[in-house]
């Protein structure tokens, strides 16, 4: 096997970062932990005031896309220019919104806050270096958010929920950001280099954030992490399904044990367990979910407006008689299609699938060469994407940071070790003994 260390070094070496590429760096690094932490609306709730904390960060991170090392080839990149091809679609479908005014907030604050991320994370996260402390910090904003849950997590009806944020503060949100973060946890854990103090604080770390994902209560969440632990069990290398497998018995020895009975209950819905509560919301997501594909099909190439859908549902009910449900359709995929057309939902996963064909590519190569640094990193990345996708299928998130955020993330990911598989099969320099 080879060393990730040694890799990282001679790769470094031959395509060195200057002072201001680091400064970039940190900025977009900084804005990563800031929006995976949610420290923004954490900060506020300890306060009491807003202290914008983006405002110093987003100018120097989105000015790194200019002067970072990688924007030639992000401007190149398939996956960033089919999610441009995603925006532009948003703001062509504004003007024909059935709400103009609420899709034109919507279409800005997306363009300001969200799009730039998969510009700024390929243009500056360049180095194997920086993807380690880009993994790094990622699972450090998961311990922010497990650290407020234990001081502004709040368990009603048998669900924590989030106090001190709106926008994870919903239990599904919650659960379904925590799947995406802990993989960061696991890529730490995971590594034998590590500190064994850091591996063992990650160990307790994603057994913790395992009761808060099922202590939320949320069935979209234990779906995707099934899916994620079928996932890693038959990806994963040998040695680490082992441990996998006894981790799973004991999680699932010690979680029913542990959880509150509403919240097992909630649960046991998913498998044929009588819940009004839970019967209820699946009653209403399922008219959501037709509802949007039949809004989807009436206007395939603009949708009804960006953010509209609940609007227009409340207000097609409403002409009806009907009281309506004036809700979001709790389907991201949907939420595309029905808001904004089918082009823009095409867009959408071309621009995703385009993004992890390379990393899940990176990972078969890095395995079959041994080296287990790279392959760990995209082993980690895939099963936090896989899970997502899967959670955010259950939840109105498609305008949250989570797609622009994945796509950078495997590009960097997918460039980076490909950089360093490349220096493995040229043989162009003798490894350490």
């Amino acid at each position: 096997m080879v060393s990730g260390e040694t890799l990282a070094e001679i790769a470094d070496a031959r395509n060195p970062a200057t002072s201001i590429h680091w400064l970039a760096f940190l900025a977009s690094v900084t804005l990563l932990f800031l929006k995976g932490g949610n420290i923004p609306e954490l900060s506020y709730a300890i306060t009491g005031a807003n202290l914008k904390l983006l405002y110093f960060v987003v100018p120097f991170a989105y000015l790194g896309i200019f002067v970072g090392q990688g924007l030639d080839s992000t401007l190149r990149n398939k996956s960033v220019i089919f999610f441009l091809l995603f925006y532009v679609w948003m703001v062509m479908a504004t003007p024909t919104s059935s709400w103009v005014g609420g899709s034109v907030g919507r279409v800005k604050d997306f363009g300001l806050h969200v799009l730039p991320l998969v510009l700024v994370i390929p243009a500056t996260i360049v180095t194997w270096k920086q993807i380690r402390l880009t993994f790094g910090v990622m699972a450090l904003s998961a311990a922010v958010v497990l650290v407020s849950t234990r001081f502004f997590g709040e368990a009603a009806s048998g669900r924590i929920s989030l106090e001190s944020s709106g926008t994870i503060g919903n239990s599904n949100d919650l659960a379904a950001h925590l799947l995406l973060m802990l993989s960061f946890v696991l890529y730490v854990f995971l590594d034998p280099r590590r500190n064994i103090l850091f591996r063992g604080a990650a160990l307790l770390s994603m057994a913790y954030g395992l009761y808060i994902i099922l202590g939320t209560g949320s069935r979209g969440a234990l779906v995707a992490l099934a899916l994620g632990g079928i996932f890693f069990f038959f990806k994963a290398p040998i040695k680490i399904r082992m441990g996998f497998l006894v981790a799973a018995v004991l999680a699932i020895t010690i979680m029913p044990l542990v959880l509150p009975e509403a919240t097992k209950a909630r649960l046991g819905s998913l498998f044929g367990e009588e819940h009004l509560e839970a019967e209820e919301s699946g009653e209403s997501r399922g008219y959501l979910f037709r509802k949007s594909l039949e809004y989807t099909l009436a206007h395939p190439i603009f949708g009804v407006g960006p953010d509209q859908f609940a609007n227009y549902e409340g207000k097609q009910s409403r002409a009806a008689g009907l009281r309506g449900n004036w809700h979001q359709t709790h389907c991201a995929w949907t939420q595309v299609s029905s808001e904004c057309g089918i082009p823009a939902f095409l867009f959408l996963c071309i621009a995703l699938g385009t993004a992890f064909t390379p990393l899940f590519r990176c990972y078969s190569s890095a395995r079959k060469l041994g080296v287990t640094e790279v392959s760990r990193a995209c082993l980690c990345l895939l099963l936090g994407s896989a899970m997502i996708l899967t959670a955010v299928t259950f939840l109105s998130q498609a305008y949250h940071f989570y797609f622009a955020f994945l796509i950078g993330m495997a590009i960097v990911t997918a460039r980076a070790g490909q950089r360093q598989l490349a220096l493995v099969a040229s043989r162009a320099y003798s490894l350490p003994r």
